[in-house]
Protein backbone atom coordinates (compact mmCIF):
# COMPACT_ATOMS: atom_id res chain seq x y z
CA UNK A 1 0.00 0.00 0.00
CA UNK A 2 1.03 3.33 -0.46
CA UNK A 3 0.17 6.02 1.38
CA UNK A 4 -0.95 9.36 0.12
CA UNK A 5 -1.22 12.35 2.84
CA UNK A 6 -3.55 14.88 2.11
CA UNK A 7 -5.01 17.85 4.23
CA UNK A 8 -6.72 15.95 7.14
CA UNK A 9 -6.52 12.56 6.46
CA UNK A 10 -4.84 9.65 4.26
CA UNK A 11 -5.66 7.95 1.20
CA UNK A 12 -4.17 4.20 1.23
CA UNK A 13 -3.67 2.73 -2.72
CA UNK A 14 -2.76 -0.06 -3.65
CA UNK A 15 0.57 0.18 -6.34
CA UNK A 16 -2.51 -1.16 -9.57
CA UNK A 17 -5.20 1.88 -8.07
CA UNK A 18 -2.18 4.46 -8.51
CA UNK A 19 -0.79 2.92 -11.76
CA UNK A 20 -4.76 3.11 -12.56
CA UNK A 21 -4.46 6.87 -11.69
CA UNK A 22 -1.76 7.84 -13.69
CA UNK A 23 -3.28 6.28 -16.61
CA UNK A 24 -6.37 8.06 -16.43
CA UNK A 25 -4.35 11.22 -16.72
CA UNK A 26 -2.36 10.15 -19.88
CA UNK A 27 0.41 8.87 -17.77
CA UNK A 28 0.90 4.84 -19.30
CA UNK A 29 3.58 3.06 -18.08
CA UNK A 30 4.03 1.85 -21.42
CA UNK A 31 4.43 5.31 -22.89
CA UNK A 32 7.46 6.29 -21.00
CA UNK A 33 7.47 9.31 -23.67
CA UNK A 34 5.31 12.53 -22.28
CA UNK A 35 4.80 15.12 -24.56
CA UNK A 36 3.72 18.70 -22.99
CA UNK A 37 2.68 20.88 -25.48
CA UNK A 38 4.52 24.39 -25.13
CA UNK A 39 3.52 27.01 -22.45
CA UNK A 40 1.60 24.22 -21.15
CA UNK A 41 3.42 23.74 -18.06
CA UNK A 42 3.69 27.59 -17.02
CA UNK A 43 0.27 27.64 -17.30
CA UNK A 44 -0.67 25.84 -15.12
CA UNK A 45 1.84 26.96 -12.41
CA UNK A 46 0.61 30.15 -13.23
CA UNK A 47 -2.61 29.56 -12.27
CA UNK A 48 -4.50 30.18 -9.17
CA UNK A 49 -4.23 27.57 -5.94
CA UNK A 50 -8.15 27.03 -6.37
CA UNK A 51 -7.75 26.91 -10.26
CA UNK A 52 -5.37 24.23 -10.01
CA UNK A 53 -7.50 22.54 -7.18
CA UNK A 54 -10.33 22.26 -10.01
CA UNK A 55 -7.52 20.45 -12.36
CA UNK A 56 -6.92 18.26 -9.60
CA UNK A 57 -10.59 16.89 -9.41
CA UNK A 58 -11.29 17.16 -12.58
CA UNK A 59 -8.13 14.69 -12.98
CA UNK A 60 -8.97 12.31 -10.48
CA UNK A 61 -12.69 12.40 -11.44
CA UNK A 62 -14.09 14.01 -8.40
CA UNK A 63 -16.18 16.50 -10.49
CA UNK A 64 -17.75 13.25 -11.99
CA UNK A 65 -18.61 12.01 -8.59
CA UNK A 66 -19.74 15.58 -7.39
CA UNK A 67 -21.85 16.08 -10.40
CA UNK A 68 -23.57 12.41 -9.75
CA UNK A 69 -23.78 13.42 -6.55
CA UNK A 70 -25.96 16.26 -6.72
CA UNK A 71 -28.13 14.57 -9.54
CA UNK A 72 -28.87 11.80 -6.64
CA UNK A 73 -29.19 14.03 -4.16
CA UNK A 74 -32.06 15.52 -6.27
CA UNK A 75 -33.52 12.38 -7.18
CA UNK A 76 -34.10 11.43 -3.49
CA UNK A 77 -35.50 15.10 -2.87
CA UNK A 78 -37.99 14.89 -5.85
CA UNK A 79 -38.88 11.28 -4.47
CA UNK A 80 -39.04 12.19 -0.83
CA UNK A 81 -41.50 14.98 -1.88
CA UNK A 82 -43.53 12.22 -3.76
CA UNK A 83 -43.76 10.54 -0.80
CA UNK A 84 -45.10 12.90 1.29
CA UNK A 85 -47.57 14.10 -1.78
CA UNK A 86 -48.44 10.29 -1.61
CA UNK A 87 -49.19 10.64 2.44
CA UNK A 88 -50.95 13.29 2.57
CA UNK A 89 -53.54 11.57 -0.50
CA UNK A 90 -53.74 8.74 1.51
CA UNK A 91 -54.95 10.09 4.95
CA UNK A 92 -57.46 12.42 3.11
CA UNK A 93 -58.72 9.47 1.45
CA UNK A 94 -58.59 7.68 4.93
CA UNK A 95 -60.29 10.78 6.62
CA UNK A 96 -63.00 10.75 3.79
CA UNK A 97 -63.82 7.11 4.22
CA UNK A 98 -64.38 7.70 8.43
CA UNK A 99 -66.52 10.30 7.39
CA UNK A 100 -68.57 8.33 4.72
CA UNK A 101 -68.69 5.52 7.88
CA UNK A 102 -69.62 8.04 10.75
CA UNK A 103 -71.96 9.27 8.08
CA UNK A 104 -73.85 5.66 7.85
CA UNK A 105 -73.78 5.11 11.53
Amino acid sequence: MINLPLLNNNIFLSKNDLMNLFENIGLSRSNPYFIVPQNRVSEITNKSDSQRLDLLKEIAGTSVYEEKRRDSLKILEDTSNLSEKKKFFFLSVLLGVHRVQARED
